[in-house]
């Protein structure tokens, strides 16, 4: 069965490449969709760093105490600290759509 297989595959390669090519395009639109939501979570993080300006404007204009600014940047900081891991699984994720792209076009 095995050899019926191979030997099918030989005289028709056709159906299997159109099948893999098939199966490419979905994962590349898969990529484009990690892409985007690394995207969004790398601006996550740029924000995270202006809400910290805004916490420290409000300190040194006094409007909010020590404890409130700890609490704040502390919780900032968490956050940061998840988003950031995120985007790092995302580009995990990328690398590994594009090393199997690379390997589909040398074929």
């Amino acid at each position: 069965m095995i050899w019926k297989d191979c030997v099918a595959f030989i005289k028709n390669p056709g159906e299997a490449l159109k099948e893999l090519a098939a199966s490419m395009e979905k994962r590349k639109s898969q990529k484009a969709s990690l892409e985007t939501e690394r995207n969004a979570v790398q601006k996550s993080v740029y924000e995270k760093e202006l809400e910290k300006e805004s916490i420290l404007d409000l300190f040194r204009k006094k409007i909010i105490s020590n404890e409130d600014v700890e609490r704040q940047l502390q919780k900032i900081s968490r956050e940061k600290d998840s988003l950031q891991r995120r985007a790092q699984g995302l580009q995990q994720q990328i690398n590994v759509e594009t090393d199997m792209e690379k390997q589909f076009d040398t074929a």
